[in-house]
């Protein structure tokens, strides 16, 4: 272990005794002799610290990361004395931390200061209590404290947590042994080695416990294969000490904590320090990227994850993440490539399948995002998301009766899951229940979970279905009440017109159209539709064919649309300016007839032979308005 000669250097925080414990003066080693490298850490950790120190007032939770921070860089090259200074500091000043006082514990349980050690490991466990790495290490303290019993229920809890389980298990099978119960000590053991082959520190034990029971043999054959590989566990908050000991290490510590304190600008800045010092470290270009991405910088995200990606192929969370990015940039060609190598990688990446299936079924690739949508739901049944989509998706392969089942529990489970009810709505229109249909499109009408925008559309698809049956005046009124939430809504307001008119409400129809225009004078639909009605209306105290003729050409000369000289020939029939009518019909029926528009062509030739008899068209609507 690296020791090296020290002063004592007293940090104390700037910030109010009383909102503030009194902290412990940190011993400052001499840099004489270290590794420039190490030498140039040290000395950016500690003028960091220092910057924190002196800033009047500082934050109590910045000051506490600055601490714990430089405990760690201490920490990584073996300077326990102001590691464990600086570590008892930012958790008297950040007690909710884990990582405080697991790494004190880790500190205690290395330097064998065993009580100590137990303390820390106990303190991290009180906030994490589900912690892996924290129960093994307990149970370890314990049995190194000669104490197997109580070491029993730690590494119990750590099994009860699932794999990875082999430290654990190795845990058990001592506390077993130690018990005099071999052969459930040789069950852990065995269990623990076929989790982790590469374990060879195992097989000595084992073979003791194999040699307790007469299996002489056996343990010979466990005695040969012995070395000194323990079992592994995750130990994230200790293996992030390892990258502390090169450059980027350090400029990662810190662009995480500018990370956890809102500050991503900072944070890239690390990040980029932290790649110049390292380019092949995956983790610094993956930080980076993550970083960029949340600046907005999509391109930079994505050179860097595919440089991380590059170092470390088979990381799953690499591909999920370049993936997300493709997939914003409907890219999803690749998207599903990364998406299926991350599920590859990681079977179990609940999120990459959801997003995988999302966009299998963006590109109609229906039966396959089916398939992961199914996967998703054997895993929690219970899933909201999966189901809704899984029942999007079979309204797109025509499955609208299975949709509509799976959408019904929705609802019933949650009256308030609008999309749900909208979504169940369209796939009961498609299947023509309409009756379904409008039940809850009224439903999302009254209910408080919706959103503005979704009652608007409810109540647009509600005045489409009356006026669909006819009911006309229903549909007026659903129009309208769409009108007094946006009197910009011009779908509106040319439904609510057409309405009136079918109910043979002429007048009202001409005044909803004459104040459409007035809030939307751009508007061609509801000019056109005021000239039609203008010409042909069949109560003559409305009719004005010389405003119609007005606004038709008008119309006509912005845009040569067949309808707006069909409106154009009906002002002038109006008019009894037969002749002229009938020039402008004959010139429809030959643009027709060259354009193949056979179906309007019977129109079109009806009133034809109305102008010829020297008769006016009374009807203010097109068929297909109806």
């Amino acid at each position: 272990m690296r020791r090296w000669p020290s002063v004592v250097l007293a940090l104390v925080a700037s910030v109010a005794a009383a909102e503030s414990p009194e902290l412990l003066p940190v011993p400052e080693p001499s840099l004489v002799g270290m590794e420039a490298a190490v030498r140039a850490q040290l000395s950016e950790g500690l003028a960091d610290l220092r910057s924190f120190r002196d800033q009047p007032g500082g934050d109590r939770a910045e000051l506490a990361e600055a601490f714990g921070g430089m405990g760690q860089i201490y920490l990584a090259y073996d300077l326990t004395a102001p590691a464990e200074a600086c570590l008892r500091n930012a958790h008297a000043l950040q007690p909710a931390d884990f990582r405080w006082p697991y790494l004190l514990g880790a500190l205690h349980q290395n330097e064998r200061r065993l009580d100590e050690a137990f303390a820390g490991f106990e303190a991290a466990l009180e906030l994490e209590p589900r912690d892996l790495a924290a129960l093994v290490r307990t149970g370890n303290v314990l049995l190194a404290r000669d104490e197997p019993e109580a070491a029993r229920p730690y590494f119990e809890r750590a099994v009860a947590l699932g794999a990875p389980r082999a430290a654990a298990l190795a845990g058990l099978a001592k506390v077993a042994a130690a018990a005099g119960e071999h052969e459930t000590a040789v069950q852990h053991f065995e269990a623990a080695l076929e989790e982790q082959p590469e374990a060879s520190a195992l097989h000595y034990p084992l073979a003791i416990s194999l040699r307790e029971l007469g299996r002489i043999d056996d343990a010979r054959a466990r005695l040969a294969l012995r070395g000194d590989v323990r079992p592994q566990f995750p130990d994230p908050v200790a293996a992030n000490l390892l990258q502390l000991a090169t450059g980027a290490g350090v400029h990662l510590m810190y662009g995480n904590r500018a990370l956890r304190q809102g500050n991503v600008e900072a944070a890239a800045e690390r990040f980029r320090k932290a790649v110049a010092a390292n380019p092949r470290s995956a983790p610094a270009q993956q930080a980076l990227g993550s970083a960029l991405y949340q600046l907005g910088d999509a391109d930079g995200a994505i050179r860097h994850f595919s440089a991380s990606l590059a170092l470390d192929p088979e990381n799953p969370a690499l591909h999920y993440n370049l993936a997300t990015i493709l997939v914003e940039r409907e890219q999803d060609d690749q998207a599903v490539r990364h998406f299926q190598a991350a599920l590859s990688q990681a079977p179990d990446y609940h999120n990459a399948r959801y997003n995988l299936a999302t966009a299998l079924a963006r590109m109609g690739r229906s039966k396959e995002a089916e398939g992961h949508y199914r996967t998703l739901l054997e895993t929690d049944p219970t899933d909201v998301g999966s189901r809704f989509y899984l029942a999007q998706t079979l309204r797109q392969l025509g499955r609208t009766e299975e949709a509509a089942e799976l959408l019904s529990a929705l609802v019933d489970e949650e009256p308030g899951r609008v999309r749900a009810r909208l979504l169940l709505a369209a796939v009961s229109m498609s299947s023509g229940d309409t009756e379904r249909a409008a039940a809850q499109y009224r439903a999302v009408v009254d209910l408080p979970s919706a959103e503005p925008a979704q009652r608007a559309r409810a109540r647009r698809e509600l005045a489409g279905l009356a006026a669909r049956s006819g009911s006309w005046a229903e549909a007026a009124a659903g129009y309208g009440e769409l009108i007094a939430l946006d009197p910009r809504d011009e779908q509106a307001r040319f439904g609510q017109a057409m309405a009136l008119m079918l109910a043979e409400s002429y007048g009202d129809a001409r005044h909803r159209l004459q104040e459409g225009l007035e809030a939307l004078p751009e508007s061609a639909s509801l000019a056109h539709a005021l000239a039609r009605l203008l010409a042909t209306c069949p109560d003559a105290a409305i009719r004005d064919g010389d405003r119609a003729l007005q606004i038709s050409l008008s119309l006509f000369r912005a845009l040569e649309n067949p309808l707006f000289a069909e409106t154009a020939a009906m002002s002038l029939a109006e008019l009894g300016r037969y002749e002229e009518a009938l020039t402008w019909q004959r010139r429809l029926i030959s643009e027709a007839e060259r354009a193949g528009g056979a179906a309007i062509l019977p129109r079109l030739r009806e009133r034809l032979a109305l102008y010829e008899r020297g008769e006016p068209c009374r009807a203010p609507w097109l068929e297909e308005w109806r």
